[in-house]
């Protein structure tokens, strides 16, 4: 695992957070996807604690954009986040 910080481990592709209040703030690219959409999803709790903007490309064209995802989130446990796109 990578330490971010005192209360913020990462295992490949989930954010591990300790008790407390963060700001998270991310963005998923995709490409020839057609319409969609980032969400922080709490693994521990099975909820989704922050959704993205929705984004669209057409496929035919090849162009890559971007869904954004932002805010606070209170975890009162030790809480496995990952980011999916959906």
């Amino acid at each position: 695992h990578f330490v971010l910080g005192i209360d913020i481990l990462r295992q490949i592709d989930t954010i591990i957070l300790h008790p407390g209040t963060y700001y998270i703030k991310g963005q998923a690219p995709a490409w020839r996807q057609d319409r969609h959409k980032v969400r922080l999803f709490d693994l521990t709790n099975n909820v989704v604690p922050l959704v993205g903007n929705s984004a669209f490309n057409n496929p035919a064209d090849g162009l890559v954009t971007h869904s954004f995802v932002e805010g606070f989130i209170t975890v009162s446990n030790v809480t496995m986040l990952q980011f999916h796109l959906a």
